[in-house]
């Protein structure tokens, strides 16, 4: 006789417990129910919080992508360069203006001017040997009374013209005093030019030059900052990504309790049919209670793993969102290592404000330019006059020549006694040519200062071109209008980044915070596995499980129902221990295992 068969129910205990069954599994159940439907809400929340979250993400990672185009080295190189060519134009229109040539050619004038007043001077000696010849003219005319009446006329004519000669030379000289005024005026405008070109030309290198470079290196600063906060801007997107996938344990943990409420209710209702009242059969009793023990046991194991994973898998999310909430403060701060006068503001107002400065020398360069044209225009102009007046000298010169040579022909016809009359005729003659020479010296000289005068008004003139100032100073602000548009764009997606960045940071740390749900669900299914192994230990103490001849085959045929792989692995770590039939339907005593499933219907334990 086998154990089995000497073994005794207490049967009166057994329906007891059986009693106790019907009492508390109702309940039970009805708990288990509430566990997760009553969480559902919390559940949505969760996933539509993480889909936002990986929205935020998303735009954030587009938002530093966008960065990087804005801030690559070609674009700000392209700029800086425009720009440094447009400066060099500016300072070689300023070098042109108010050049070293332009001082040479004015003291080149300057200085022929005072050989200039010399030269005429020397008209002054000439015309008071005149006047001394005309005068001894004179006198050797009455002299020699009716033979040098002839000369007296000559002595006339030669005083009237040195007349003249003193009269156009001293026009000539007014002239030169003018003209002595208009380089003295010209000389000091071009001072003043050069001052103001070497204190511009200081400008654009240390306000300039000197800030566009810095400019340069905040953009590279820039650059760097938005190639760095890429990469964690996509792991974050990534991350966020994974914990959305994640959520899935919610489904899990449902179907699972679902499960238990239903292998629960199964077995309820098997309570229900089995006849275990009053003078129930003993074996019958014996089968019932020991079933119940093995699915209260199984179940309880499956909530107490149900609970565990729900509980590690919310943890994990938490550490999960900790994590990003980590990753997303910290991309936050690297955003905001770029403040507003580093993103470049500052240093373009630096740029804009020496850029005026340097366009309102250029406007003085323009006024000077065109005064300067205008009195190289009026050295022209008194140019051209003494041109004129030195004509008008050059005809008495020949005038009195030609009167000269008359006289020393005269002279020669009246004999011995017009000898003296033929040397004064001759010194006249002479003093002519000498005068001739002085023309010929002035014309020369007015030549030189026209020539220098001519570069001056080509170099002032060219200066006075505004149309060239105008087109450096619009392609410079266009320059600077596009840095600004680039660092106004730059700021806005950095102060975008650093805004999302703080909301979704502190967003998922609040989230994560009050992320509580999990420990009332755990809770509640902690408290139903108790609740399950009060049963399992009480209906092992009524039937002994080795004293249960049935127990193999129950558990086979149980371990046969399960559609949850996850849900198999825990009815064979619970049981393969206690030699339960295996998967492949080996295992336990011989002809344990059995495929017949009608004797306690069909029960889902899954």
């Amino acid at each position: 006789m086998s154990e089995n068969e000497t073994f005794t129910v207490d049967i009166p205990r057994a329906q007891t417990f059986l009693e106790r069954c019907e009492s508390e599994l109702p309940k039970l159940d009805a708990r288990l129910a509430r566990t997760i439907q009553e969480r559902e809400p919390e559940f949505l929340e969760l996933g539509s919080s993480l889909q936002q979250y990986s929205l935020q993400a998303s735009q954030l990672a587009e938002e530093t992508g966008s960065l990087i185009n804005l801030t690559s080295a070609e674009a700000m190189d392209s700029f800086r360069d425009e720009l440094h060519v447009e400066l060099d134009k500016m300072t070689a229109l300023w070098s042109k203006a108010a050049s070293d040539q332009n001082v040479q050619e004015l003291t080149t004038i300057h200085d022929t001017v005072d050989v200039l007043t010399k030269t005429i001077d020397e008209y002054r000696r000439v015309v008071r040997a005149l006047s001394m010849l005309g005068i001894s003219t004179r006198i050797e005319s009455a002299r020699l009374g009716t033979e040098g009446r002839g000369f007296t006329t000559l002595a006339d004519d030669v005083e009237k013209l040195a007349k003249r000669i003193v009269e156009y030379s001293g026009q000539i000289m007014e002239k030169v005093n003018d003209l002595s005024e208009m380089v003295e005026d010209t000389l000091s405008q071009t001072g003043e030019m050069r001052e103001h070109q070497a204190a511009s030309s200081q400008t654009i290198e240390t306000t300039i030059r000197t800030n566009l470079d810095s400019l340069v290196q905040m953009a590279d600063k820039s650059g760097v900052v938005s190639r760095n906060l890429e990469p964690l801007s996509r792991e974050i997107a990534s991350s966020i990504g994974e914990a959305v996938a994640s959520v899935q344990f919610h489904d899990i943990t449902r179907q699972q309790v679902e499960h238990v409420e239903e292998s629960l209710q199964e077995l309820r209702d098997l309570i229900s049919e089995k006849e275990w009242h009053g003078n129930a059969k003993t074996d019958e009793v014996r089968d019932l209670v020991g079933f119940v023990g093995d699915v209260t046991g199984l179940q309880h194991s499956q909530l107490i793993n149900a609970s565990s994973s729900f509980n590690t898998a919310v943890v994990s999310l938490q550490n999960n969102l900790s994590a990003i909430a980590e990753n997303v403060f910290s991309l936050e701060q690297n955003a905001s290592s770029i403040t507003a006068s580093e993103s470049g503001v500052s240093t373009l107002d630096a740029i804009e404000a020496g850029l005026k400065d340097v366009m309102k020398a250029m406007d003085d360069f323009a006024e000077q330019g065109e005064s300067i044209g205008q009195i190289m225009v009026r050295v022209a102009d008194t140019v051209t006059e003494m041109t004129h007046f030195l004509e008008d000298i050059e005809e008495v010169g020949s005038e009195i020549e030609l009167i000269s040579l008359n006289a020393s022909v005269k002279a020669a016809h009246t004999g011995e006694k017009g000898k003296a009359l033929g040397v004064l005729a001759s010194s006249i003659q002479q003093l002519s040519q000498q005068a001739g020479g002085l023309t010929a010296s002035v014309t020369d000289i007015l030549g030189r200062i026209g020539e220098a005068s001519t570069h001056l008004k080509s170099n002032a003139e060219a200066f006075m071109d505004t149309s060239q100032v105008t087109d450096i100073v619009t392609r410079i602000e266009q320059i600077l209008a596009g840095l600004r548009r680039i660092d106004d764009e730059v700021d806005s997606v950095f102060d975008n980044i650093r805004q999302q960045g703080r909301d979704l940071g502190t967003s998922i740390e609040s989230f994560n915070s009050s992320m509580t749900f999990h420990k009332e669900v755990c809770e509640n299914l902690e408290r139903g596995a108790v609740v399950l192994s009060s049963l399992r230990d009480e209906a092992t103490d009524i039937v002994p499980q080795d004293k249960d001849e049935s127990r193999p085959e129950r558990l086979e045929k149980m371990l046969a129902r399960y559609t949850m792989e996850a849900e198999r692995l825990i009815h064979q770590q619970a049981f393969n221990k206690e030699g339960s039939c295996s998967s492949d339907g080996s295992g336990g005593e011989e002809g344990a295992c059995s495929d017949d499933a009608e004797a306690w219907g069909d029960v889902e334990l899954f």
